[in-house]
């Protein structure tokens, strides 16, 4: 059985990969047991969505760089 502690690890990381099947079971089993736990993961999953949903927002109303300018950058920097 996973602990508290490790079950924030893996909801945390399972925002980036998807973890591991065995680890993904145990996580469930948890998460049947511990009302703490299941708030956590549901309170995370809602942050992430709103750090997404932030990007998105910001990706569509942000100017574009000129591919010129992008190009002339890249050729600085190297």
């Amino acid at each position: 059985m996973l602990s508290c502690k490790d079950v924030s690890k893996v909801i945390s990381e399972s925002f980036d990969k998807k973890p591991p099947l065995w680890t993904r079971l145990r996580l469930g089993m948890h998460l049947m047991r511990c009302k703490l736990c299941r708030s956590l993961r549901r309170t995370m999953t809602l942050v992430e969505s709103e750090v997404q949903r932030q990007a998105n927002d910001f990706e569509a109303t942000t100017p574009k760089m000129p591919d010129t300018a992008r190009q002339r950058l890249n050729e600085s920097m190297r």
